[in-house]
């Protein structure tokens, strides 16, 4: 009998370590790898096959990696994928004007080249005659294919840019500077790609399609994020707000023509500078404020996408974030 008692005790002891375990081991934990592309060499933590002439150059912006597009390509010996049902894929980069040398650049595709199936999501962009390039999404999956693609929404060459792609419950849906483009259907049985896919940056991975122009950062999250979420070039250093500072919100998130500011105390406040994703100053700022405690930036002019109001007051600096969408 205290042999059975005792054997009861221990292995409840146990029961409630592994319960405890359990219960501190984060359930929602969501797997991202951001990788700064500023080398050539271990981007990510992972092993990197270079092919061609590819450059880590100085930009306004900080180092990235330049593509001249006739060869050069990044082979990077992971698939930041991995199992997941869902994920957003992220890339910050400034493509040339190169038409008609590189009209179809797959400038990113994650596949393991040994799949039979060739299961494998890519993004690509088409430039025309003008110069103007627009994105091109694609999953191709063990069941179908889906291609989104429009190319009346042009966008201008050698400027900085976020493009992105989602998916979840089988919708895939593309993003230029945080503004959604399209969407559409594509379904998959067992996985999206094979757990031992590679990424390649700067061309497909069989070596046609080849990108120019530069690349800064790139992103994978195992999860569908809205644009709010997405990465963003920060347009300056943010400091946490002392007691003293004054509290400011901004609405509506999602602008149209206007965004409001609303703040408790005036006078505390020296200069609003409206900033975009790539840290440039699309105004001089304003320096008149409006009574009634609130200003109201005109935002009819600007381009879709992320935008950032950074307010000075005394030595603080607060930015808030919000998206044009006409």
């Amino acid at each position: 009998m205290r042999r059975f008692v005792f054997l009861t005790i221990v292995l409840s002891g146990l029961f409630f370590q592994v319960v405890a375990c359990i219960r501190f081991t984060p359930a929602d934990t969501i797997i991202s790898e951001t990788w700064e592309l500023d080398t050539l060499v271990n981007i990510g933590g992972h092993q990197v096959t270079v092919l061609g002439n590819p450059q880590v150059v100085c930009t306004d912006f900080g180092r990235a990696v330049s593509f001249d597009g006739n060869g050069d390509m990044l082979l990077i010996d992971a698939n930041p994928l991995g199992t997941a049902k869902e994920f957003t894929v992220e890339l910050i980069f400034k493509p040339n004007a190169c038409f008609p040398i590189n009209t179809d650049p797959r400038y990113m595709h994650i596949q393991d080249p040994d799949d039979p199936e060739a299961k494998r999501v890519m993004m690509e962009i088409r430039v025309n005659s003008r110069n103007q390039w627009y994105l091109d999404g694609f999953m191709k999956t063990d069941q179908a294919n889906l291609t989104l693609i429009d190319s009346n929404r042009v966008h201008p060459t050698g400027e900085w840019m976020h493009a992105a792609i989602t998916y979840k419950d089988n919708v895939l849906k593309t993003y230029v500077n945080g503004v959604q483009e399209l969407s559409g259907t594509v379904a998959y049985t067992s996985e999206i790609v094979a757990p031992s896919a590679k990424t390649s940056l700067g061309a497909r991975m069989n070596m046609k399609n080849w990108y120019n122009g530069y690349m800064k950062r790139f992103r994978v999250t195992q999860k569908a994020l809205s644009p709010q979420e997405f990465m963003t070039i920060q347009p300056t250093a943010v400091r946490e707000n002392d007691a003293d500072a004054p509290e400011i919100s901004i609405f509506p998130a999602i602008a149209d023509d206007y965004v409001n500011l609303d703040y408790g105390d005036a006078e505390k406040i020296t200069q609003i500078s409206l900033v975009n994703i790539y840290g440039q100053v699309v105004n001089a700022g304003i320096s008149q404020l409006q009574g009634n405690n609130r200003v109201e930036i005109n935002t009819t002019g600007l381009m879709p996408g992320i935008y950032f109001v950074v307010i000075e007051a005394d030595n603080t600096t607060t930015t808030l974030r919000f998206v044009v969408k006409h």
